[in-house]
């Protein structure tokens, strides 16, 4: 509509008004823009209006109420049919239900029905939000049944909701548009924004030039919240997963902080060569909660057990290699030990086997002693093994003065040492006259050979010994300590060494299969574990580590009882904990349907349908994150809940002027009256 200019009377002023009786042209009013296009249904003015609008709204408001719930039924079976046609699209069938209940609905034309029905459009637009929860649960078909059993049922109901409506009707609104009779068209919001009049009848301010339009700033951080750290690229997650572990982590442990639970994961894959998973700090109950749920956790939980007890015994061998000193394995070192005797020895055995001297009369009746003991017969057995001529059989041939080779010789004392060791643990009384007689015998032939056969020999002993020494390793794993001591006694540094490669040897070949695993990581309750460390591990900082990648390893051992057996009481307190919340919603439920807000009540399910539905692909989402590697989740769940908390305060804030208006009677505010 074109406008005109207002001619005002002599004397006349805006400021005026209040006080003066005004006559505007039909269809103006004050600080109205131009004519901009269709606008929606006004109140009619004077008592005239107010009764075609009341009587306008009587047939509007039923037709309008009748057809969009048959609309909405005659929607739900055009959903369902959109459904099959489009092989399960949720979203399409969806938008089928809501463009044919807009097409079939009465849209009213009165101000008085259009307020009406466009309150209950907001409310019974609620109606299909269930179904639609159900749909993106991943069960399209049972969501449009759903809504359309809603609407049916909204259509069985329909006459109590008209009767409802008429006293509505009939009550406030009519009432409100009696008052309107005689008094002027309110101020527009066009009117408020220029101060052309104010409502309580004084001058308003006139505002300020407005200035040049710029972009809006952007939002301010969260108050107290840092920001995070932008996530690092891989899979991410919903907020209703990040909020569920995190509400599941504060249950199991409410001090502990999303730094505190990085840092433990760390260390955690420090200790085990990066097997640590989020599940290993937090969310034990969780993690078996959505286990023995229908989804991929399952599968997928199962395949890392078998892959984190295949991997054990590789996660246990740091502690090997301490043990050793990195020195590797037995029998590499046993290799080299010999190959170590072979450089030094054989050229100094080469010396003395040339060597031929003459027997004493000393060493004659040590020969006839170690020969009447059978040590010959043992010489002879070495000799022929070692296809070398063994000469001294004949008895003349130990009587003083005669030469005979040191070969022969040294074959001999080879047998003795094989007395010895053949009797040291069921003999050892003639084992220790067996050494005496060696000792003699060898102290003679050095002697003769100018000391070149102890050179000899120390060459070759050196070796020797180490590698009694890790034999003797190799079978301390069921010795006590007070054996393990009396072994290591009177070893030198090198022997005690390879004792230790040995042990460690031992230990390697036990944590190979399931049984010597679980023995070593009882090493809480069993003496025998801890005391066997202590004393083959070299030094106290070696000890508490190996300590530690035995009780990091126990941790992770935890994780293969998740999701398999009968229930657990952790996995009741978990049931216990969803039914809780399940309650709590469906209370606020009743409490708002009792008291007739339908809409609040409505709103309410919805909340508490997405906390409860931890339908499958949350879960699934919640089964990833608990069995990732990466402890930057932990970060992830504390911004979701920092961000929820502010929402949280945010609406509380919002809601709190809302709260005021309602609480009770507000003071009369005077309206301004045009007329006498």
């Amino acid at each position: 509509m074109a406008t005109s200019p207002l001619k005002l009377p002599a004397g006349f002023t805006l400021e005026t008004a209040p006080a003066t009786s005004l006559a505007l042209p039909e269809g103006f009013t004050l600080g109205a823009p131009p004519d901009s296009g269709p606008q929606p249904a006004r109140d009619r003015p004077g008592f005239l209006g107010g009764a075609i609008d009341i009587g306008q709204g009587l047939y509007e408001v039923p037709a309008a109420l009748l057809t969009g719930m048959g609309a909405g039924v005659y929607a739900g079976l055009e959903g369902l049919s959109q459904l099959g046609g489009t092989g399960g699209d949720g979203a399409a069938a969806a938008k089928a239900v809501e463009d044919t209940q807009r097409k079939y609905t009465y849209q009213p034309r009165g101000v008085s029905a259009q307020r009406i029905t466009n309150d209950l459009g907001e409310l019974f637009s609620n109606i299909n939000k269930p179904g639609e929860a159900i749909a993106s649960a991943g069960y399209p078909g049972m969501g449009t049944g759903v809504t359309t059993g809603l609407n049916a049922l909204a259509l069985v109901f329909g006459g109590p909701a008209a009767g409802a409506l008429g006293r509505a009707a009939s009550g406030a609104n009519v009432g409100a548009m009696l008052r309107r009779v005689g008094t002027a068209p309110s101020a527009s919001a066009r009117q408020q924004q220029t101060g052309a009049v104010s409502l309580s009848g004084a001058p308003a301010p006139m505002p300020a030039p407005a200035a040049a339009a710029v972009p809006p700033p952007a939002p301010p951080p969260l108050s107290g919240v840092a920001t995070p750290p932008p996530p690092p690229a891989g899979p991410t997650y919903s907020r209703a997963a990040l909020l569920e572990m995190g509400r599941q982590f504060k249950r199991d442990n409410p001090t502990a902080t999303a730094a505190e639970r990085a840092a433990n994961m760390t260390e955690m894959a420090r200790l085990s060569g990066g097997e640590a998973r989020v599940a290993d700090v937090a969310g034990r109950n969780l993690l078996d909660y959505t286990a023995i749920m229908p989804g991929e956790t399952n599968t997928a939980l199962s395949a890392m057990q078998r892959s984190r007890a295949v991997g054990r015994p590789e996660r246990l061998d740091p502690v090997v290699d301490i043990m050793s000193g990195g020195a590797g394995r037995a029998a590499t070192v046993a290799s080299d030990l010999v190959a170590t005797q072979r450089a030094t020895a054989t050229p100094l055995y080469n010396v003395v086997n040339a060597m031929d001297v003459v027997l004493t009369p000393a060493l004659s009746r040590t020969l006839t002693a170690i020969k009447d003991s059978g040590a010959f017969a043992r010489a002879r057995e070495i000799a022929i093994a070692d296809e070398v001529p063994f000469v001294l059989d004949d008895a003349q041939l130990t009587t003083p003065g005669r030469t005979v080779n040191m070969r022969e010789l040294d074959y001999i004392k080879r047998g003795v040492d094989d007395l010895v060791a053949a009797t040291s643990e069921k003999q050892p009384t003639l084992s220790g006259s067996y050494v005496g007689l060696v000792d003699r015998y060898k102290t003679a032939l050095d002697t003769l050979t100018g000391g070149a056969y102890k050179a000899a020999r120390d060459a070759f002993a050196g070796p020797a010994k180490s590698l009694e020494a890790l034999e003797k390793g190799r079978k301390s794993g069921n010795r006590n300590a007070a054996q393990r001591a009396e072994d290591t006694a009177r070893m030198g540094p090198a022997e005690l060494q390879h004792y230790r490669i040995g042990a460690a040897e031992q230990l390697r070949e036990q944590i190979g299969d399931r049984p010597g695993q679980n023995r070593l990581m009882n090493e809480e309750y069993s003496r025998n574990v801890r005391e066997q460390l202590q004393e083959i591990v070299g030094s106290p900082a070696a000890y508490e580590e190996s300590l530690k990648i035995i009780k990091n390893e126990k941790k992770l051992k935890e994780l293969e009882s998740v999701g398999q057996g009968s229930q657990t009481a952790a996995r009741l307190a978990m049931d216990e904990d969803m039914a809780a919340n399940a309650v709590a919603g469906l209370s606020e439920v009743t409490r708002a349907a009792t008291a007739g807000d339908w809409k609040a009540g409505l709103n309410f399910f919805m909340k508490y349908a997405k906390s409860l539905r931890l339908r499958e692909s949350v879960r699934n989402e919640i089964g990833r994150a608990l069995m990732s590697k990466d402890p930057n989740i932990f970060a992830l769940i504390e911004a979701a809940q920092a961000e929820a908390l502010a929402a949280r305060a945010s609406a509380a804030r919002a809601a709190i002027p809302a709260a005021v208006v309602t609480a009770g009677p507000q003071p009369a505010t005077r309206t301004n009256q045009l007329g006498p």
